[in-house]
């Protein structure tokens, strides 16, 4: 099971270009084919949101200029993460 820490996409799926940890959650960041940045964020349970905690679900955003766009919630596998995140990267 992977945790909230630097690395947590498992090597078996695609690698992200880096990690970066955003408030207490850790983000595989990846570029899209425009060359803008969507993430994958660690969302460990809501009461336990400290480092090297299970990972509850996955969240996939956006980043833009000022903000961070949601665009997957409540994502409760990695597989699914990844199946979304390779779908992603081609529309933005």
């Amino acid at each position: 099971m992977a945790t909230n820490s630097y690395g947590f996409i498992l090597k078996r799926y695609k690698q992200p270009a880096r990690y970066e940890k955003i408030f207490t959650n850790w983000c595989a960041i990846y570029h899209t084919n425009s060359g803008k940045e969507i993430m994958i964020e660690a969302r460990p349970y809501v009461l336990n949101r400290r480092e090297n905690a299970k990972i509850d679900l996955y969240e996939i955003l956006l980043r833009e200029p000022t903000c961070r766009v949601p665009l997957v919630h409540e994502i409760r596998s990695q597989k699914k993460a990844i199946e979304w995140i390779e779908k992603l990267i081609e529309k933005y």
